[in-house]
Order: C-alpha cells, then sequence, then structure tokens
C-alpha cells in the first residue's frame, strides 16, 4: 500500500495534447457519476507510417515527481489496446530523453500502477532509473509501437497519483 500519494487530478485543466502531423489528438476534462475528474482523451493516428503517428496526452508539469517512487491511475478504452506512459526529461535543442513502460486497456476500468525504476530507457536515453527530478513531463501516449496506423478511439484516465 502507497504511504503518501499526490493527486494530480486536480490540474487536470492544464493536460495537453501532442502529436504527429498527420495525427489528430483532443482531451475533455469531465466529471465522473461520483464526481472525480477524468480525462478522456481521444486519438486518430495516421495512416502514414513515414509521418512515425503518435497522439499524447501530456502532463505537463511533473512537479513533485521527484519524491515518489510510482504513479497510479485508472484506465479504460473503447477496445483493448496499449498505451506508452513516459517520464520525459527535456534537453535543450532536442525532442528530450524519455523513459517508458506499455500499460494495457480495455472496456474493463483497471488501476495500474508503475513503478518508476521498472521503466524503460527509449532511444538516445541513458539506461537505468530516469532521473526523477529532471522530468519535467509525463505522457500517455499512443503510437505505432503499440497500436496499427490508421487507428482511433479514445481513452479514459482518471485516479491519477505519485505514490510512495
Amino acid at each position: 500500500p502507497a504511504t503518501h500519494s499526490s493527486p494530480l487530478e486536480a490540474g487536470m485543466s492544464s493536460w495537453t495534447i501532442e502529436q504527429s502531423a498527420t495525427s489528430k489528438g483532443a482531451v475533455d476534462v469531465t466529471a465522473a457519476v461520483d464526481g472525480r475528474r477524468q480525462a478522456r482523451f481521444r486519438f486518430a493516428l495516421s495512416g502514414t507510417p513515414s509521418s512515425s503517428p503518435y497522439v499524447a496526452l501530456v502532463i505537463p508539469d511533473a512537479a513533485g515527481l521527484a519524491q515518489h517512487d510510482r504513479m497510479t491511475f485508472t484506465v479504460r478504452a473503447e477496445r483493448p489496446l496499449r498505451i506508452s506512459l513516459q517520464l520525459r526529461r527535456q534537453v535543450q535543442g532536442g525532442a528530450g530523453d524519455r523513459w517508458h513502460r506499455s500499460v494495457y486497456a480495455d472496456s474493463t476500468p483497471r488501476t495500474v500502477t508503475v513503478f518508476f525504476d521498472e521503466m524503460s530507457a527509449r532511444a538516445g536515453a541513458p539506461p537505468g532509473r530516469p532521473p526523477l527530478h529532471e522530468i519535467g513531463s509525463v505522457l500517455f501516449a499512443v503510437d505505432s509501437v503499440n497500436t496499427k496506423i490508421g487507428t482511433s478511439g479514445q481513452i479514459v484516465i482518471d485516479q491519477v497519483a505519485y505514490e510512495r
């Protein structure tokens, strides 16, 4: 069990979308029946492989992340798919180093816990545990690594928290 939790739902209105040039994404923050806030993340990946299609829901401020060892959230999707939870360290003049973990989602809401030390470095990032004090943003990404190009859908994410 978590001994300390830092909920992120209060800042959901500042969450943004990043996307490749020919893909589309949107986020709507709504209230669930029980009053908690949830993000409905819609995506449409480009059907062109050369465009490296992706759409990401971005938590633009990772303040407080370094005091925690994991992230927990509830996720569901309209059909089975995998998303990539990513931690991004911005580097001058570049896209940034990333560490990631693939997460399964389907129509049944499921609570997922990702320990930061179990995340893998993506191309160009140094191997090993992500430098949590240098992480600037957190992403929930749908890309052609895990999803067929030309796919569209929606994912609901809520009860998002950093935990220790």
